[in-house]
């Protein structure tokens, strides 16, 4: 009922990693809903730490 009105799993990674990938499609497929991956990384988030 949670997701009843949900049509799409959008899977943000911040790493490539295939099993994580799978496992995200997987929820999507058991949940009946369109599966999309976009790969993130860490954007800004190293040059601000590194600065710091």
């Amino acid at each position: 009922m949670y997701f009843g009105h949900y049509r799409k799993l959008i899977y943000l990674s911040q790493v490539e990693d295939e099993t994580l990938q799978r496992k995200a499609k997987a929820a999507a497929e058991k949940l009946g809903l369109a599966y999309e991956y976009r790969y993130t990384g860490y954007g800004d988030l190293t040059p601000a730490l590194l600065t710091l």
